[in-house]
């Protein structure tokens, strides 16, 4: 069989079509992995600003305290437990 150069076959036009089609998701697939990307990176971003660089641990103010839970954290000398709404869920330390 001699190849005919100057004729377009059904299966080049079909191999056509799938590479295009091909194209087309490989393309959309990219840009979703791009934006799930930036997502990330713009959520850890927005976590390291609300992070405080200096915390104060010799303040003892809004530390947890109470609830109903096992070992439940105790407020240090010169402060008292102060629960929320729910007491079950805790409160925390106020000073005296």
């Amino acid at each position: 069989m001699k190849i005919q150069w100057n004729k377009v076959t059904w299966y080049s036009k079909g191999v056509a079509i799938v590479l295009f089609v091909a194209t087309f998701f490989l393309g959309m697939w990219i840009g979703m992995q791009y934006q799930y990307a930036l997502d990330q990176y713009v959520t850890a971003n927005m976590d390291m600003q609300r992070t405080p660089l200096f915390i104060n641990h010799g303040s003892f103010t809004n530390q947890k305290c109470g609830g109903f839970i096992n070992n439940a954290p105790d407020c240090p000398a010169n402060y008292h437990c102060v629960l929320g709404s729910v007491p079950d869920k805790g409160g925390v330390c106020v000073h005296d």
